[in-house]
């Protein structure tokens, strides 16, 4: 069976990509009413945002909605995100209970942890523009690097 790709959007505060379904559209109508999407398929222009608060904080003190959906106050909208924010997050512990254990690594990529599938070797990335040492270079060399060199 293929996979199907997940669609991400990036978020306007932390300007991180994530899949669409755990962030917030707000869109401007072709009207000009900006409001939240909840489906995420209305029409018109959309802005997506983390359902963190620090993430709406950001936005609001940066102006990030207003400028990604070119409207001039956002401020409505902004108390709204803080109240779904403040609905998503969960409750503090309580005193005298033991966080959950969690294990190392949780929530990362094999890539982001340096994993290795299979016994095959991981990627190395090669820098443009380096030379090894000692290197000479290829092909005769040009007019002006024997200017340069005194050589003329």
């Amino acid at each position: 069976m293929k996979l199907r790709k997940i669609p991400a959007r990036m978020c306007v505060s932390c300007r991180e990509m994530k899949p669409k379904k755990e962030l917030i559209r707000v869109v401007r109508s072709p009207a000009g009413v900006v409001s939240i999407d909840a489906i995420g398929k209305s029409a018109g222009r959309g802005a997506y945002i983390c359902r963190r608060r620090e993430c709406v904080d950001g936005a609001k003190k940066g102006r990030k909605l207003e400028k990604g959906l070119d409207v001039g106050d956002c401020s409505d909208i902004y108390l709204t995100l803080a109240e779904l924010c403040a609905e998503a997050e969960p409750a503090p512990p309580q005193a005298g209970a033991e966080p959950a254990a969690s294990s190392a690594g949780e929530g990362l990529s094999a890539a982001q942890t340096g994993a290795v599938k299979d016994g095959a070797k991981p990627a190395i990335a090669k820098r443009a523009g380096t030379k090894k040492a000692g290197a000479e270079p290829q092909g005769k060399p040009s007019a002006a690097g024997a200017r340069n060199a005194g050589q003329v």
